[in-house]
C-alpha cells in the first residue's frame, strides 16, 4: 500500500513492474531559490518539491542547478538517494546518488514545468541540504 499525498503524479506511474516507486509520496512546500534548505527524507519516501502548487518553469534558454549535500555521512556512510523531477505527471530519474555532495542541471524547453524530487532508497533517514539556482544559458 502506498501512502500518496500528491496530485502531481499520474496514477499509472505509481508502480514499475508491479512494485511501488516509493512507500510514501509527499509534496513539500518550499521557496525554490532560498539558499541552503534542509529536509529529512525517511526510508522509502519520495519528497516532491513545489512552491504554492507550482514547479520550476524554464524557458528554452534557461537552466537550473540543484546542489545537494548529505549530512552525517561521516557517521553513517552509504546513504543512497535518487534525484529526479516530475514533468506532466511522470517521474524522470536523473541519477542515483551515493556521495556526500552532488549537483545536477535541468535544461529548459518550451515552457517546461519541473517538480524536483528526492527519493530515499537507503535503509536509514537521510538529511539533505540543497540549493536551487536558475541561470540563463549562453547563446
Amino acid at each position: 500500500m502506498i501512502d500518496i499525498q500528491t496530485e502531481l503524479l499520474n496514477r499509472d506511474c505509481l508502480y514499475q513492474n508491479g512494485i511501488p516507486i516509493a512507500k510514501h509520496i509527499l509534496e513539500i512546500q518550499i521557496d525554490f531559490y532560498t539558499a541552503d534548505q534542509q529536509i529529512y527524507v525517511e526510508n522509502g519516501t519520495m519528497l516532491i518539491l513545489q512552491d504554492q502548487g507550482k514547479g520550476i518553469f524554464l524557458e528554452e534558454n534557461e537552466k537550473v542547478k540543484i546542489s545537494v549535500k548529505q549530512e552525517n555521512m561521516n557517521k553513517q556512510p552509504g546513504h543512497t538517494f535518487e534525484i529526479g523531477y516530475i514533468e506532466n505527471g511522470k517521474p524522470f530519474k536523473v541519477d542515483t546518488v551515493e556521495v556526500e555532495q552532488y549537483e545536477v542541471w535541468l535544461k529548459g524547453g518550451t515552457q517546461r514545468e519541473y517538480f524536483p524530487y528526492f527519493k530515499n532508497i537507503s535503509s536509514d533517514r537521510i538529511i539533505l541540504n540543497y540549493h536551487i539556482v536558475k541561470e540563463r544559458m549562453e547563446k
